[in-house]
């Protein structure tokens, strides 16, 4: 007896309404579970990889595989030291101008 549901590995992404809710990303699917019932379970990245949900990736509103959070991370990095080194010759051209 089918039910007509489509079969597929979920792709998660938290609840705007409610931190420990998750629900699927997928339009044509409505399955929506309590964050501590997915610790452990296969998702699919936006990127098209499956993962194992860990911790650290419930703690985020779209969980990512480790090629996408380490690319992400990475960005984040480079753009921190680019701020970084803009602050840095910004507060030296100050410094100039009292002297």
């Amino acid at each position: 007896m089918s039910t007509g549901a489509k079969r597929h590995v979920h792709t998660y992404e938290r609840s705007p309404w409610n931190k420990k809710i998750y629900r699927c990303a997928d339009p044509e699917c409505s399955h929506f579970v309590n964050k501590k019932m997915i610790l452990g379970k296969v998702s699919m990245c936006k990127c098209g990889n499956k993962f194992i949900l860990t911790p650290y990736d419930l703690l985020l509103k779209n969980p990512l595989c480790t090629n996408c959070s380490a690319r992400k991370r990475k960005k984040l990095s480079v753009d921190n030291k680019i701020m970084q080194s803009i602050l840095n010759s910004d507060v030296t051209r100050e410094d100039e101008r009292i002297t």
